[in-house]
């Protein structure tokens, strides 16, 4: 089976940066994935190995778009040494066709049907009953607003933090002294940090 997306040219560059083409074409993918899938079942461990090889000299790696029902339960042993954490993004159906650009009357939609997003249902075999029923993600962040303040209020709040224990210390030895040395102006004085 061939993947007619696959065959354009630079798709999946244009797949990455232009959501309009990646739902058009979403019906495709998934079934090409799925076809992929069942001749190789062990696809999704074997691409997600490799883009955590491939960003070896990474402190952190973001991974987005997964949609298996507990990627850190069945995924956290290929990487024992590494800290994997599963933030599921949840958005309501009527947002989620407002970002595809589909209208929820049904009267228009761009050859697909946006109401069936493929949750859970990538075709992959890295799910299981026995990780999924108890499954708990390590956070949620409810994707509902537009604009990108609510997710850098999320990430400073809840993901900053996990970075590493000595940003945090850092942060704390660096105190801010505001309206200094005009109103307006937070001055933070960082040249003696290194005798601390």
């Amino acid at each position: 089976m061939s993947d007619p997306v696959l065959k354009s040219p630079s798709p999946v560059s244009r797949v990455y940066r232009d959501r309009a083409y990646k739902e058009q074409h979403r019906p495709a993918l998934t079934t090409f994935f799925k076809e992929q899938m069942r001749q190789q079942p062990r696809l999704p461990e074997k691409h997600f190995l490799n883009v955590v090889s491939d960003a070896a000299d990474m402190d952190v790696l973001v991974i987005t778009g997964m949609r298996d029902e507990a990627p850190t339960a069945t995924l956290s042993h290929l990487v024992s040494n590494s800290r994997l954490l599963d933030l599921r993004v949840t958005a309501s159906e009527k947002t989620r066709q407002a970002r595809r650009k589909c209208q929820i009357n049904d009267n228009y939609r761009h050859n697909h049907d946006c109401k069936n997003d493929n949750r859970g249902s990538n075709g992959s075999n890295c799910k299981s009953n026995s990780t999924t029923l108890d499954y708990r993600h390590s956070l949620v962040f409810d994707n509902e607003a537009t604009g990108d303040e609510v997710i850098k209020r999320f990430a400073d709040q809840y993901l900053i933090p996990l970075l590493h224990e000595d940003l945090e210390r850092l942060a704390n030895m660096v105190v801010p002294m505001p309206n200094f040395p005009r109103p307006g102006i937070e001055f933070r004085h960082v040249l003696n940090i290194a005798q601390r």
